[in-house]
């Protein structure tokens, strides 16, 4: 019969073997799939192409349906020695999708075959390109991170360091976290740090890059206090890639970190800093931010030098007329009641 489709041949063995299966002969199912995927001789392979004649049939033994469906049932009902054989040939065949391989691997380790295991990542990820490999990579540093640990600390760090040769920018930032965690919990704090702020400059995506400086600002306040995440700040503000909404809250995160230091001109400069990323139609939580703060800790001055800063120069002179009276009373107010209670040390709080 002359088939036009692989995948009709396919659902023809598939459901004889599934029929073997509901009637209890597994090992039929089983030599059922042996026979379906057996690479058709060189005799035949020759004969038909004096002719110049392939029918599909030719082409049944490199159907993944096929191989994956045979794979399960070994796995199933036969042995370790004959699901690696199984396994083996897909390989060979090159028709093994990531996740099998990633299986495969997982069947070694259930049978404690550890080293074997890690001999079909490293096939793996000699086989497959990027995106393709980032699975595979990730799989096998975590599974040899969690079989070794600190024993062979150098190992992982060269398969981290092949790993990271080959990772483009878009896909790094997994790896990078994976690393982190390996050197906290292994390593040295300072190491964690340095992979870090590789990640921060090097990982691209917008979202992808904001999450590594929020955790490298974690881990660095928790480690070395939180001074220590100036630089963090600073690197984020300076370095690019970030999109504007978020340089916006990481200067106000600064500035909050700096005015809790009693840093209060640095707080200010890292506002004026950010003002240039910072729309005054569309960004409000902004200015209503840098407003509080001027309120709080400025003076007519530098009120005034935030509104300007804030309105452009078409609408400046109405705007700000309009609204620096009200505000300066504002600052003022605040003012009076700073001195109050400087003067009465002594005094309840106001509430």
């Amino acid at each position: 019969m002359n088939y036009t489709s692989v995948d009709h041949i396919v659902s023809l063995w598939v459901h004889w073997a599934e029929m073997k299966l509901r009637h209890k002969n597994f090992s039929g199912a089983l030599e059922l799939m042996r026979r379906a995927t057996t690479e058709p001789s060189l005799e035949v392979r020759q004969r038909l192409a004096s002719v110049g004649y392939e029918p599909v049939q030719m082409k049944l033994h490199k159907s993944l349906r096929l191989w994956a469906f045979y794979v399960d049932l070994e796995e199933s009902l036969g042995t370790l020695e004959s699901a690696r054989i199984v396994y083996e040939r897909m390989l060979d065949l090159k028709i093994v999708p990531p996740l099998v391989l990633i299986s495969y691997a997982c069947l070694l380790e259930e049978h404690k075959l550890f080293e074997e295991a890690f001999e079909v990542y490293e096939r793996g990820v000699k086989m497959f390109e990027y995106p393709h490999v980032k699975e595979i990579w990730i799989t096998y540093i975590s599974k040899f991170v969690k079989r070794y640990g600190k024993i062979k600390l150098e190992r992982v760090r060269e398969l981290f360091g092949r790993a990271r040769e080959m990772i483009p920018a878009e896909f790094a930032k997994p790896l990078y976290l994976l690393y982190v965690k390996l050197e906290e919990d292994f390593g040295l704090a300072k190491c964690a740090m340095k992979w870090y702020d590789q990640a921060a400059k090097s990982v691209l995506g917008n979202n992808e890059k904001m999450s590594i400086y929020e955790k490298y600002i974690a881990r660095a306040a928790k480690i070395f206090g939180v001074p220590k995440t100036r630089k963090i700040y600073e690197l984020a503000q300076k370095s690019g890639g970030l999109p504007d909404k978020d340089v916006q809250l990481m200067c106000m995160k600064y500035a909050d970190l700096e005015n809790s230091l009693g840093e209060i001109d640095k707080g200010r400069a890292i506002y004026t800093f950010a003002s240039q990323f910072a729309d005054p139609q569309y960004d409000a939580d902004f200015w209503s931010k840098w407003l509080e703060f001027e309120v709080r800790h400025g003076n007519p001055s530098t009120l005034q030098d935030m509104l300007l800063n804030k309105h452009t120069d078409d609408d400046e002179s109405d705007i700000v007329q309009e609204d620096i009276p009200s505000k300066l009373k504002v600052v003022e107010t605040n003012k009076d009641k700073h001195r109050q209670k400087d003067t009465n040390p002594g005094a309840p709080k106001l509430g």
